[in-house]
C-alpha cells in the first residue's frame, strides 16, 4: 500500500500524478486527506480523499508521497500523524516520495543529510522504475531559500545559506554513468550554473 497525503494548498498535479501512475501500474494507492475528507487544492480543486488520516495504518505500507504545493507542505508539516509515517517509512527504508517543495519537510527533519542520502534516492529510482528509466531521468535543479511561508525564491549557486548543492549529484550521476536531463532553475543564471554542473561532471569522467 502506498499512501498519498493531501492536505488543503496542495499543488494538486503532484498529488493526482502519482495516483494516476500507480493505479495504471497496478500499484494499490491510497489518498489520505490530512486536513479533511475532502481538500482544496492551490488551484481551487478539490479533492475528496480515499481514507481519512485517522484511518492510515502502518500494517502492509509500502510507501508514502508528500504532494507540494503551498501552503499544503506547510500542512503536511505540521500534521503529527504525518510526521509518524515519515519517521516510520524512512526507519524502515520504505519509498518517501517528496515532490516540490515537500523535501523541505525530510530537510527539516535532517533526513536528508548528505551525499549517502541523495544516493539512497538514486538507488530507490533505480529499484522502483528500472534502470533504463533512472539511467535517462529527468531533474530540475536548483538552490531555493525557504521560510516559514514555505519556498521564497530560487537562489544561484554562489548563495551559500540554501541548498542543495549541485556536486554531490553530479558526483552520482559519474558513479551510475547516468545520462539524465537537468533543467537549471537559478534565479538569472540558468546558463551560467548549468555549465558548472556539466563542468563539474566532465571533470568527474
Amino acid at each position: 500500500m502506498v499512501y498519498v497525503f493531501l492536505a488543503d494548498g496542495c499543488e494538486e498535479i503532484e498529488a493526482l500524478c502519482p495516483v494516476d501512475v500507480l493505479r495504471r501500474a497496478g500499484i494499490e494507492v491510497k489518498t489520505v486527506g490530512v486536513t479533511g475528507n475532502t481538500v482544496t487544492g492551490s488551484h481551487n480543486i478539490e479533492i475528496k480523499a480515499d481514507i481519512a488520516i485517522s484511518d492510515a495504518v502502518f500494517e502492509n505500507l509500502e510507501g508514502i508521497i508528500l504532494p507540494g504545493g503551498m501552503p499544503g507542505t506547510l500542512n503536511l508539516e505540521k500534521d503529527e500523524t504525518v510526521q509518524k509515517f515519515i519517521d516510520f517509512a524512512d526507519k524502515n527504508n520504505l519509498l518517501i516520495g517528496a515532490i516540490c517543495a515537500a523535501p523541505s519537510i525530510l530537510g527539516h527533519k535532517g533526513i536528508l543529510r548528505d551525499k549517502n542520502d541523495f544516493e539512497k534516492i538514486f538507488v530507490e529510482i533505480r529499484n522502483q522504475l528500472g534502470t533504463e528509466r533512472f539511467k535517462n531521468f529527468h531533474s530540475h535543479f536548483s538552490k531555493i531559500e525557504y521560510t516559514t511561508g514555505g519556498e521564497k525564491r530560487h537562489l544561484t549557486f554562489d548563495d551559500v545559506v540554501y541548498g542543495p548543492n549541485y556536486e554531490p549529484v553530479m558526483e552520482l550521476v559519474a558513479k551510475y554513468d547516468l545520462s539524465p536531463t537537468f533543467v537549471c532553475e537559478s534565479a538569472g543564471t540558468q546558463a551560467e550554473d548549468a555549465k558548472k554542473m556539466k563542468d563539474y561532471y566532465l571533470s568527474l569522467i
